[in-house]
């Protein structure tokens, strides 16, 4: 899970980015953004296709923020080989 928490008047807007294309909700994906101005990105199963440059940006009428985090995923594979 990713999380960021903006501030401003008014509230900036928030999206997310990976690899510079914005991020959606699906089965898998879940950004939630509260009233507050915390946002968080939530993948579930996290894959090696989730790995990359993620960018959160901030926008209102008084300007753009933009945050930067690069994501690595590790984890254990299974390779199931068949002699014969």
């Amino acid at each position: 899970m990713l999380s960021v928490q903006v501030t401003g008047s008014p509230l900036p807007d928030i999206c997310w980015l990976k690899d510079g294309r914005e991020l959606q909700n699906n089965s898998r994906i879940k950004i939630s953004k509260l009233p507050n101005g915390v946002s968080s990105l939530f993948i579930n199963n996290a894959m090696l296709d989730d790995e990359g440059a993620y960018q959160i940006i901030a926008n209102n009428e008084h300007g753009v923020s933009v945050y930067h985090a690069n994501i690595i995923v590790e984890g254990t594979y299974f390779l199931n080989i068949l002699y014969t």
